[in-house]
């Protein structure tokens, strides 16, 4: 018996917490920094305490608070598997907007190997994951919107294939009476949606060789509105070059650099990312119908000749098709749609990859030549 719990407790020695906690610092990059005040535990359950994430510019005060880990095993090159995170919460705080998260899991964690062949020393893996609660706040503390019961799958890559992700939100709620003053505040209130509610699933693939984003299912159920479905296919989208986006925008915004320096900034991103194609699809269940009447009533008309006006010269998100062999397609479409309120669907099919950088000099030189690119497509109804 003796002999037994010296090896027991010889196996446990073993385990180096500091070398572990040093990955799990890792695996949020090299330019922040991770803190705890306390650890505790072995690798069957191993709890760090208000654990804290300084120094990026778009991250720069995280909170996880206590952290626990359960089934903790030892890897080659320096890497770890983990069975179980669980975090009671999370406190992100970007502008003076807050978002929290409470109630998160973690499955089926990996930290990948931080040298030798697989040369990763950022990041970190999980197959499956969910949370209860999702609030932002914004900078007066006012409650903008709650996600409820979310659940997150994630099929590992093999090779340099995207991952796949599948995302299930059972509610989300919006507090649109919360909102900063203003037209859109007003308009979706007049409408009945002072608490606008919903659910959404999204799945798809992200990252491999291409930097690939595909949004492969996008669907999002407002109650007591519609339903809209999207997919979209794109590549070069890096998280980093996604980062530097905002932070270019943060930066110009407090008046560190200048807006031609964002521009630029902002130019040498985008001309990373192609575009392959999208559709998307809106079916109507009565949201058509009182966005026409408040947008008639804005205008002090009534919502019939509100309905002619765009018949006849098309609504403002469909303006880039006037004098384009889009254009008459869009009015039948538009025309059809208004008279019986069904679904609407605008779908774009290239015959290859397109460079966005292209497509945006296209839209401001040539609108002709951007529809062709696209090879956009609009039907009611179907």
């Amino acid at each position: 018996m003796a002999a037994i719990l010296v090896i027991v407790t010889s196996a446990q020695a073993e385990f180096d917490n500091g070398a572990f906690v040093k990955r799990f610092s890792e695996a949020f990059g090299k330019s922040v920094t991770v803190s705890h005040t306390g650890i505790a535990g072995n690798k069957d359950r191993l709890t760090l305490d208000d654990v804290r994430i300084t120094g990026t510019p778009l991250s720069p005060d995280t909170s996880l608070g206590r952290v626990e880990f359960s089934g903790i095993q030892e890897q080659e090159h320096g890497a770890y598997s983990i069975k179980k995170i669980v975090l009671p919460q999370i406190v992100y705080i970007y502008e003076g907007n807050t978002i929290r998260v409470s109630g998160i899991t973690l499955n089926d964690v990996t930290f990948p190997p931080n040298k030798g062949i697989y040369n990763q020393d950022t990041g970190f893996r999980y197959k499956t994951g969910q949370f209860k609660n999702l609030e932002l706040f914004d900078n007066k503390k006012k409650r903008l919107g709650l996600l409820e019961n979310g659940a997150i799958a994630l099929h590992p890559s093999i090779r340099a294939n995207p991952i796949d992700f599948v995302i299930n939100i059972k509610k989300i709620t919006v507090f649109v009476d919360n909102f900063p003053e203003g037209s859109t505040r007003q308009d979706f209130i007049s409408m009945g949606y002072k608490n606008a509610t919903g659910r959404l699933d999204i799945a798809g693939a992200y990252g491999g060789y291409l930097s690939m984003m595909d949004l492969k299912h996008f669907h999002l159920v407002l109650d007591k509105g519609g339903v809209l479905d999207v997919s979209l296919k794109m590549d070069g989208m890096t998280l980093d070059s996604l980062l530097t986006v905002v932070t270019l925008q943060r930066e110009n915004e407090h008046g560190h650099i200048k807006s031609t320096q964002m521009w630029l900034g902002m130019l040498a991103q985008v001309q990373r990312y192609n575009f392959y194609g999208g559709k998307l699809r809106f079916e109507d269940h009565s949201l058509t119908g009182k966005l026409v009447a408040t947008e008639a009533k804005r205008m002090g008309i009534d919502g019939n000749a509100l309905k002619t006006k765009w018949k006849n010269s098309l609504p403002g998100w469909l303006a880039f098709a006037k004098d384009t062999n889009f254009e008459a397609d869009a009015q039948k479409a538009i025309t059809t749609y208004l008279d019986a309120p069904h679904s609407l669907t605008v779908s774009s099919t290239p015959m290859d990859r397109l460079p966005v950088i292209m497509l945006a000099i296209s839209g401001k030189l040539s609108p002709k030549e951007l529809v062709r690119e696209l090879n956009l497509a609009i039907y009611a109804n179907k």
